[in-house]
């Protein structure tokens, strides 16, 4: 069902105590709420959400250190 919305740009299933983490976009937290509350929180077998949001960004890159990956360091 995510993998349907637009919002969801990345979607994992992760280790620990949660089952998925997702990175969503939207317009604002008004955006952000609506989202949540009548979207993802209605999809079967969603019990609960915890949500952060981003202040800052900090670092971004899509560039693989491929040297350091070959040299094992």
């Amino acid at each position: 069902a995510v993998t349907l919305m637009p919002e969801v740009l990345e979607c994992y299933s992760v280790t620990g105590p949660y089952d998925y983490q997702l990175r969503i976009v939207a317009a604002d937290l008004a955006a952000f709420a609506q989202f949540m509350m009548h979207r993802l929180m209605r999809l079967p077998g969603v019990r609960s959400v915890e949500s952060s949001v981003v202040l800052q960004e900090i670092k971004r890159t899509t560039e693989l250190p491929l040297e350091q990956l070959q040299r094992g360091a």
